[in-house]
């Protein structure tokens, strides 16, 4: 159904679309990578913590 919506676009607004779909996509790939990054640093923080 999308697909079809962004056919029956003009030339203009297909271009339009791809830009904010790369957008939105880069800001996926920086959140995925911000989470990631936070997992690790608290699982190896808590992997070397000592019991008291």
């Amino acid at each position: 159904m999308v697909f079809l919506l962004l056919a029956m676009l003009p030339w203009w607004g297909g271009l339009v679309m791809g830009e904010v779909w790369s957008l939105f996509e880069s800001l996926i790939i920086i959140l995925q990578a911000f989470i990631f990054t936070v997992l690790t640093v608290v699982y190896l923080g808590m992997a070397n913590m000592q019991d008291h």
